[in-house]
């Protein structure tokens, strides 16, 4: 598939996350962390510590199925975020992954992705050798349109060939997994969709949520990542221009 079309005039793109996956934990309490922000202060002034809680469960199996769950341990889990002024923009830091997400309006993949592999190329520079083990893109959409038009709107099933994907299909919406042999990508397709009132006519708001993300195996120089971040970004465009129907692209270039 080709992409018919990348940038909208009224883009539906609410958020647009660009994101690494470490192959070792770090230890984000380091001094590094510190100079890290340090660093990039000027373009997200605003430090928040987020704690997160991972539980640690045994399983007690009854006839080899298991039958009820023990909680054996708790364990707080440090996070980091770091906001811009405006809020529109935020680093999410963790011991495994660093993440850097943008809410409307997209500024288009160029700023974009140079305003994530500067603050990127800063964090690696401070912390030395980072291995990767996955890099993704994640772009979360929303838009309304008649109830009664979804086909002309919305195509529930993206144009892959039969075997590519696997569809989950539930009242509310569909989740897809996809898998491109070829690239070596994975990708996940939420699609929501959630009836409200419009002016006399009943609307349907999509959410469509596509992450696409590919998995590394060994050490990869800067032009190979940005390389990866090119084809991972074509898979996710060709999804979204297959997931929609013509009338939203009148829509979106109104």
């Amino acid at each position: 598939m080709k992409s018919k079309k990348i940038c909208y005039t009224n883009s539906p793109l609410l958020e647009t996350v660009f994101e690494v996956r470490f192959k070792n934990e770090l230890n984000i309490l380091d001094k590094e962390v510190t100079e890290f922000y340090k660093k990039i202060s000027s373009d997200y002034p605003k430090s928040h510590d987020v704690f997160t809680t991972a539980v640690n469960l045994k399983l007690a199996m009854k006839g080899g199925v298991p039958s009820e769950a023990q909680a054996l341990s708790t364990e707080n889990i440090l996070n980091k975020r770091f906001t811009s002024t405006d809020s529109k923009k935020v680093i999410h830091l963790s011991s495994q992954s660093f993440a850097n997400s943008m809410l409307q309006p997209y500024l288009g993949w160029d700023i974009s992705y140079t305003s994530f592999q500067n603050s990127l190329n800063v964090f690696r520079n401070l912390f030395g050798d980072i291995k990767l083990g996955r890099i993704g893109v994640r772009s979360i959409n929303r838009w309304t349109f008649p109830a009664d038009k979804i086909d002309e709107y919305l195509q529930l099933k993206p144009g892959f060939q039969p075997g590519d994907f696997s569809t989950v299909v539930t009242r509310a919406g569909m989740n897809f997994s996809v898998f491109n042999e070829m690239l070596n990508l994975h990708c996940e397709i939420r699609l929501q969709l959630n009836p409200k009132k419009g002016d006399n006519v009943l609307e349907i708001e999509a959410n469509l949520d596509v992450f696409v993300y590919r998995l590394v195996d060994n050490d990869l120089s800067d032009d190979e990542v940005n390389e990866l971040f090119l084809n991972v970004r074509k898979l996710k465009n060709d999804i979204f221009e297959s997931s929609i129907g013509q009338k939203s692209r009148e829509k979106f270039d109104e």
